[in-house]
C-alpha cells in the first residue's frame, strides 16, 4: 500500500513541481556557485587583492587550501545527504498539504504584483527571524554558542564551501524561518522558487570572502548593488574573525540595533 502511494506520487505532475524542481534549484545553485569560487580560490596570489583579507591565502600554499575545500566539500556532502535534502523533501510536503487542493494553473503563474511583494516580505521576514535567532540564541546563549555554533565559526578566513559547516542542529534551526514563512506568508510556488535560488546563492556569496570588481570603483558607483553585495559580504567576514556583531545579512538591522561589528571596537581594541 505504502509503495503503491509512493508510486502514485511519482508518476503526479505536482510531485515534479512540488520535490524535484526545489531540490534541483537548491543543488544547481548551492553547487554552481561553489564550484565558480573554488576555482577562484585555488588560483591563490592572482586574486589576492579581491578578498576581504587579503594576505589571508597567500600564507597557505595551494595544497593546504585545496586539502581543506576538499575536505568543507565531504561535509557538506554528507550534511545534505543526512539533513538538508530530507528537510527540503519534508518542507515541500508541507507546501502540498498546507496548499490543500494543488492547482498548477493558479500557483505557478501569480500576477507580477504579487510575485514581487511576496519575495520581498520573505527576505525581509528571512532577515529579521534569522537575525534573532543568530544573535539571541546562536551567539549571546553562550553554551550554545560554544557546543553549537562554534562549529560555523572555527573558520576565521571562510570560503564559499565553508557556508554549510555548521552542527546539524543549527541546519535545524536555520529551518525554522522558512516555516514561519510558509505558514503566514503562504508564498506562491515560482515565488518561493526564485527565493530558494536567492537564499542559497547569496549565503554562499557572503561567505565567500571576494569583493566584486573590487579594484574597479567606476563600475561600484554605476552599478549600486555591486558596492552594496561587496559592504555585505565585508560585513560577514568581519562577524567571523571576531565572533561578534554583524548578525544580519543586509545591516539594516544591525544598524537599528548598534549590532555591527564595529560597534564593539572598543571591547574588541581593535579599529575597522
Amino acid at each position: 500500500m505504502v509503495l503503491s502511494w509512493i508510486s502514485s506520487l511519482w508518476n503526479d505532475n505536482t510531485t515534479f513541481y512540488i520535490i524535484i524542481i526545489p531540490l534541483t534549484t537548491y543543488l544547481v545553485s548551492h553547487w554552481g556557485t561553489c564550484l565558480v569560487f573554488t576555482i577562484l580560490d585555488l588560483t591563490l596570489k592572482p586574486l589576492e587583492d579581491f578578498k576581504v583579507q587579503q594576505g589571508s591565502i597567500s600564507k597557505l600554499d595551494t595544497w593546504l587550501v585545496g586539502k581543506h575545500i576538499l575536505k568543507s566539500i565531504i561535509i557538506n556532502l554528507k550534511l545534505q545527504f543526512f539533513f538538508v535534502l530530507p528537510l527540503l523533501v519534508i518542507h515541500r510536503f508541507q507546501f502540498w498539504i498546507q496548499s490543500k487542493e494543488f492547482s498548477l494553473e493558479t500557483q505557478l503563474i501569480p500576477s507580477f504584483p504579487k510575485m514581487i511583494f511576496q519575495f520581498i516580505t520573505l527576505i525581509l521576514s528571512q532577515e529579521f527571524i534569522l537575525y534573532c535567532l543568530h544573535r539571541f540564541i546562536l551567539h549571546e546563549i553562550d553554551k550554545i554558542f560554544q557546543k553549537v555554533h562554534k562549529k560555523h565559526h572555527l573558520q576565521k578566513y571562510p570560503f564559499c564551501v565553508d557556508a554549510l559547516i555548521m552542527h546539524p542542529v543549527e541546519l535545524l534551526v536555520d529551518t525554522i524561518p522558512n516555516i514561519i514563512n510558509m505558514i503566514i506568508i503562504q508564498p506562491y510556488f515560482w515565488v518561493h522558487i526564485f527565493f530558494i535560488f536567492y537564499i542559497t546563492t547569496f549565503n554562499l556569496i557572503i561567505h565567500s570572502g571576494f569583493l566584486i570588481f573590487y579594484n574597479h570603483p567606476k563600475i561600484q558607483n554605476w552599478i549600486p548593488i555591486i558596492k552594496i553585495l561587496n559592504q555585505l559580504i565585508k560585513d560577514h567576514d568581519l562577524h567571523h574573525q571576531y565572533e561578534i556583531g554583524n548578525y544580519g545579512t543586509m545591516r539594516f538591522l544591525d544598524y537599528l540595533f548598534k549590532t555591527r561589528t564595529r560597534d564593539y571596537q572598543k571591547s574588541l581594541s581593535v579599529n575597522f
